[in-house]
């Protein structure tokens, strides 16, 4: 009796599991995209001496609650958001941080993530259809992290592809943004003029900038933390102030 009773009870109460069970990942839905995530501050230091402090964004950053990202008690001046990647891939986040950057006052541009085995003007097409890279933005970024196993004049020869395809599209003058690894294969076949986005964690001082003046932007930590942004971050200065960021950016158009 006492079997039947408890198996009668959850017959006539079923229908509550039924409805709370799409209400329940309702609200984990709605908190996962609505709720703000506030840090006291960027949770790493920045490196002295530059003036100008930006962000780079991919999908992976998640959501972010962009009226949240200027209360932070640094300013960020600029932020590269990930756009396109091989030959047909796009960020479903990207329109959205586009829009989100514009409407707080953010200077924001576009990068491409660099796959070296497909057809390099091909995927500069791609990148320029989507991204839709406009003067006044941060000019246009070309992501090279792989080989695919290519030796570095080639990977070199396949990645300056890119950047002149992508010259010819906007009219500007393409960034690349590398490690401290392929920066060393590929730095005897850049232009002398290719300005260079460098990936270096971990160091006081930006290595090889001193060196060479082609190096204008240190992505110094991949593990900021910025208010309205759920995961890390990666973090970065430019060579000078938010005054020389701007004549920088207007004559790279």
């Amino acid at each position: 009796m006492v079997r039947r009773s408890r198996k009668s009870f959850w017959v006539r109460h079923a229908w509550l599991l039924l409805l709370l069970i799409p209400a329940l990942i309702f609200t984990f839905r709605w908190y996962t995209l609505n709720s703000t995530w506030i840090y006291p501050s960027l949770g790493v230091s920045i490196p002295r001496g530059y003036g100008s402090v930006g962000m780079d964004l991919s999908r992976w950053n998640g959501r972010v609650n962009w009226s949240d990202v200027p209360s932070g008690s640094v300013r960020l001046d600029f932020v590269w958001i990930k756009a396109t990647e091989g030959l047909h891939w796009k960020d479903p986040q990207y329109q959205r941080n586009r829009e989100g950057a514009r409407e707080m006052g953010i200077r924001s541009g576009a990068y491409h993530f660099f796959r070296p085995e497909l057809d390099a003007a091909g995927q500069a097409r791609h990148f320029y259809a989507y991204a839709q890279p406009a003067p006044g933005d941060l000019p246009p970024v070309l992501d090279l992290e792989s080989d695919a196993g290519l030796p570095p004049e080639e990977l070199a020869r396949r990645g300056l592809i890119w950047l002149e395809e992508l010259s010819r599209l906007c009219g500007c003058k393409p960034v690349l943004y590398t490690n401290q690894h392929y920066y060393r294969l590929l730095s005897p076949w850049l232009p002398r003029t290719q300005s260079i986005w460098l990936a270096a964690y971990g160091y006081r001082t930006a290595p090889l900038m001193q060196e060479d003046p082609r190096i204008l932007f240190w992505q110094f930590s991949d593990q900021g933390r910025v208010n309205g942004i759920r995961e890390a971050v990666d973090l970065n200065v430019f060579r000078g102030d938010t005054a020389a960021l701007r004549r920088w950016v207007e004559g790279s158009w």
